[in-house]
C-alpha cells in the first residue's frame, strides 16, 4: 500500500478513487467486528450467528473509563445486555457442537468484560 500510495499524485481523480476504495474496505472490515450499535439489534444478529453454527463473544465497545459516572454507565450497559440476552439465550434450540464439549456444558451466551470499563482508578504500575 505504501508503494502504491506514493505513486498516486496529489492531483487529479486517482486520489479520490483510491480514498473511496479504501474507505469502503475499512467500513466493510469494521462491520465484521462491529456489527451493531444498539443492544436490542444484537439479539437478532446473535441468534442468526448461532443458527448458522457459530459461537461468539459479545464486547461492549469502549476504552477505559475516567470517572465514576462512566463506570456506572458501563455497568448499566452490561446489565442491560445481560437482562436482554439471558431469556433469549435460554430459548435458543440446542446445538450440540456449540453447547457441549468434552469438559461439559458451554454457556450459550458469552460476554467479554473489560475491567478497565468498570473501574476508573486502575493503577497500571
Amino acid at each position: 500500500m505504501r508503494r502504491g500510495s506514493k505513486r498516486i499524485s496529489e492531483h487529479g481523480i486517482l486520489p479520490h478513487i483510491a480514498a473511496r476504495i479504501i474507505r469502503s474496505a475499512v467500513t466493510s472490515l469494521a462491520g465484521q467486528f462491529i456489527p451493531v450499535i444498539d443492544i436490542g439489534d444484537a439479539a437478532v444478529l446473535l441468534e442468526d450467528i448461532r443458527r448458522n453454527g457459530f459461537s461468539f463473544s459479545v464486547d461492549l465497545l469502549g476504552e477505559e473509563v475516567l470517572s465514576s459516572k462512566e463506570e456506572q454507565l458501563y455497568a448499566l450497559r452490561y446489565r442491560e445486555l445481560l437482562d436482554l440476552m439471558a431469556p433469549i439465550a435460554r430459548s435458543w434450540s440446542a446445538v450440540q457442537i456449540l453447547d457441549r464439549d468434552d469438559s461439559g456444558p458451554i454457556p450459550r451466551f458469552d460476554v467479554s468484560l473489560k475491567v478497565s470499563s468498570l473501574y476508573s482508578q486502575l493503577d497500571r504500575s
